[in-house]
């Protein structure tokens, strides 16, 4: 049975929905403006699982400030219409390589789900390619990930490998009383961050999550000087960016590493 659905998007903005009944698919092709939104659906659900793939991609700009997209996965009941999950993804969008990619699987939630797209950067449209499937999978958890940390706009990429859950690592060499900031790629759950630093210093998790934009989640700082620092913690469905503050009298290169706890929820 394939899906049933409806597709709209603010008058500004442009969106191709393909409902590909075979496989129970749909993919959206959608160029969206600078911080609008489109939503498609309502699609009927009948399987217990779902995947996703998609890719954003922040059109040839300068300026912006937030470069995030967030996907809100809204699951209802068809009969009383009332909401039974509420799931909000922030996610990056790149200018190079096709776009910032990602992959997801996830357990489905009510009958019906719709799906709405919003365009966080105030000065760079996005072009947004998204595919979700329904399937007989029985997933545990929604787990949605990077699929390789393509450019950031604003951003130095750190090193990542999430295919064997290295979420990221980096070692810049940071002047004296300066700092550098460093993108997160996306993962939801239990993760380690392990420190080593040269001198004295401290790192700050902040949130790209549109309700909390710029808080701080996680602080910590450096160990003995040489001496790596673990703690374990648990990221949310919003990509963060780290900061690495140096605040000792001469440059220090400071390594910050996140690996992804695979078998906790």
């Amino acid at each position: 049975m394939g899906w049933s659905f409806n597709a709209t998007q603010p008058q500004s903005n442009t969106a191709v929905v393909s409902n590909m009944t075979g496989n129970n698919a749909i993919q959206l092709t959608s160029s969206v403006g600078a911080t609008p939104s489109i939503t498609i659906g309502p699609f009927a659900i009948s399987t217990p699982g779902y995947e996703v793939g998609f890719s954003v991609l922040g059109k040839t700009g300068s300026g912006g400030t937030t470069p995030t997209c967030t996907i809100d996965m809204v699951w209802t009941d068809s009969i009383s219409g009332q909401i039974i999950s509420h799931e909000s993804w922030t996610v990056w969008e790149s200018q190079a390589g096709g776009g910032a990619k990602y992959y997801g699987t996830g357990p489905t939630k009510g009958n019906v789900l719709t799906i709405t797209f919003s365009n966080n950067d105030n000065s760079i449209g996005q072009t947004i390619n998204f595919v979700v499937t329904q399937n007989g999978n029985a997933y545990n958890r929604d787990d949605w990930r990077t699929n390789g940390l393509a450019s950031v706009p604003g951003f130095t990429s750190p090193n990542s490998n999430t295919f064997s859950n290295i979420l990221m690592q980096t070692a810049p060499n940071v002047g004296a009383s300066n700092f550098t900031a460093r993108p997160i790629p996306l993962f939801a759950g239990r993760v380690t961050f392990n420190t080593q630093w040269t001198a004295t210093g401290y790192f700050q998790v902040i949130t790209e999550d549109p309700g909390m934009l710029g808080n701080v989640l996680y602080q910590g700082n450096s160990a003995a000087a040489n001496t790596p620092g673990f703690v374990t913690v648990a990221l949310p469905r919003s990509v963060c960016y780290v900061v690495l503050n140096n605040n000792f009298s001469s440059s220090q290169q400071m390594g910050f590493t996140i690996t992804i706890e695979e078998y906790l929820p």
